[in-house]
């Protein structure tokens, strides 16, 4: 995944979704704008001046007028301990994802879940949409804040958090209405394939399946939407 941003707008972009910029370096002789410049100032990011040859090496790219790169924090990659340990420190909320194969319903479902304070998501290894720079790109930077655990074995990933007292929501057309329960965290909602859903071993060994009751003919809602709503509800009715 990229490491540097190029160019003024992508800077912009970094800066109004709160990204973890590490420094910004701009070619000799070249000024950002004043807005840009005093945002910079304000959150303490170094700025660099140098050749352009310099950048070309950061960033690798041949590209002509090459002014501004920004480089940013890497993912943080962690492994499912690691997140599990966090959760249960933290009192916090995750997500799992059991198939979700689209890039953008997975890259929102990030976005979501940090809007909403989560800390991290549980990312298979199989079955579900690669982690790619395309999923950053829909996540719009989001997936930057969350602890991210790739995991060969969701299931048993899940059964290990369950055994350190965490609570598994699993998000899934039928089951019962949001708003008749009230969330115990640490807590992780796992959500499913865009159309076949959570797989039953998935729903069997969850704490809970929740759904979200309508009002309208349609039968079920998209797995971004659903997965926002409901996380939407488990920030406000965080129980105990």
């Amino acid at each position: 995944m990229r490491e540097f941003l190029t160019g003024i707008r992508l800077l912009r972009e970094a800066l109004s979704e709160d990204a973890p910029i590490l420094s910004v370096w701009i070619r000799e002789g070249n000024r950002l704008p004043p807005d840009v410049y005093r945002q910079l100032r304000a959150r303490g990011i170094p700025l660099h001046r140098v050749p352009e040859e310099r950048l070309r090496a950061l960033s690798g790219t041949q590209a002509s007028r090459l002014t501004v790169l920004t480089r940013i924090a890497p993912l943080s990659l962690v492994d499912p301990d690691t997140l599990i340990q966090h959760l249960q420190a933290t009192r916090g909320l995750a997500m799992a994802l059991d198939g979700v194969q689209d890039t953008g319903n997975a890259g929102n479902l990030a976005r979501s879940l940090a809007f909403f304070g989560g800390v991290g998501i549980f990312w298979p290894t199989r079955r579900t949409v690669p982690l790619t720079q395309a999923v950053l790109d829909r996540s719009r930077g989001a997936l930057r804040h969350l602890l991210v655990a790739r995991t060969p074995n969701l299931r048993e990933t899940l059964r290990a958090f369950q055994e350190e007292g965490g609570t598994v929501w699993a998000l899934e057309t039928g089951g019962e209405p949001l708003h008749r329960l009230t969330p115990r965290r640490p807590l992780v909602l796992v959500v499913g394939d865009e159309h076949r859903g959570i797989r039953r071993p998935l729903l069997r060994m969850a704490d809970a399946v929740v759904s979200i009751p309508g009002t309208g003919r349609l039968p079920s809602l998209n797995v971004a939407s659903a997965g926002a709503i409901a996380l939407h509800w488990i920030a406000v009715h965080h129980g105990t």
